[in-house]
């Protein structure tokens, strides 16, 4: 008989554990996500438009903003892009870091600004567009942006090569994302926190652009820039685009850190 009660302290132990690592792994799944590389993604990407990636919808909307009298100037950049009415732009950002500015044609300028938000990771970089006159700063008419640092959107979790194949994915699909220099070159832009990845990172064997590192909410991130024509090419070359994964898009366009 006392052989029977060991055994059945024994089998309840042994259920006891059994349950407490279910719901650890359940707990730990929900908290953390699931790894998203080889879920098919739910973006589904004409290869035409992947093609033409200079259409009419990519044009920029400073069209409504020309003429400077409708731009307010200011003294410094940092109150300049603060005030952001005439963009279709929701999200406010409690903090910011400018990270550099970008001088094009025609007394315009690109400033990179690293934002904290209510973003999937918390923060985004954008690209704001404003014009310089008489050493005045106007308030940006466009701009252009990236989530940084996007770990987890639940209910999955990012590596970085998830992360790099998910803004590459979105720079395609999406005007939004999409940046161009005068000289006519689209170029992608990222950021992430974890600096060997980021000095480790190759794209087809080629590291990244303009390497900047910045604080925001009390953490180091790094920003990086890679250059997209022959990104596209390689995609559209081999990977269907209308039914994919992260995974296939980093094999594509070899992703490397």
């Amino acid at each position: 008989m006392r052989d029977l009660v060991n055994l059945f302290k024994i089998i309840l132990i042994a259920i006891g554990i059994f349950l407490t690592l279910i719901i650890g792994l359940i707990i730990f799944v929900t908290m953390h996500g699931t790894d998203v590389s080889n879920v098919t993604s739910s973006i589904s990407i004409n290869k035409t438009i992947s093609q033409n990636l200079a259409s009419e919808d990519q044009e920029s909307s400073d069209y409504a903003y020309k003429n400077d009298l409708e731009l307010k100037y200011y003294n410094t950049i940092e109150e300049a892009i603060s005030h952001k009415e005439i963009l279709d732009k929701t999200a406010e950002a409690s903090e910011s870091a400018i990270l550099k500015i970008m001088q094009l044609e025609n007394e315009e300028a690109y400033i990179v600004c690293a934002e904290k938000d209510g973003s999937v990771s918390g923060q985004s970089i954008y690209w704001y567009k404003l014009k310089i006159k008489d050493g005045m700063y106007s308030q940006p008419y466009d701009y252009s942006g990236t989530v940084s640092n996007m770990k987890k959107m639940p209910p999955y979790r990012y590596d970085f090569d998830d992360y790099i194949s998910q803004i590459v994915v979105w720079s395609i699909a999406s005007p939004q994302y999409d940046i161009q220099t005068d000289s006519g070159d689209s170029i992608y832009i990222f950021g992430w926190d974890n600096k060997d990845e980021v000095y480790s990172l190759t794209i087809n064997g080629v590291k990244p652009n303009d390497i900047i590192e910045y604080e925001l909410g009390g953490k180091t991130y790094f920003y990086f820039e890679y250059m997209r024509s022959d990104i596209v090419q390689q995609l559209l070359d081999n990977v269907n685009l209308s039914s994919f994964t992260l995974k296939q898009v980093s094999d594509a366009i070899d992703i490397n850190y």
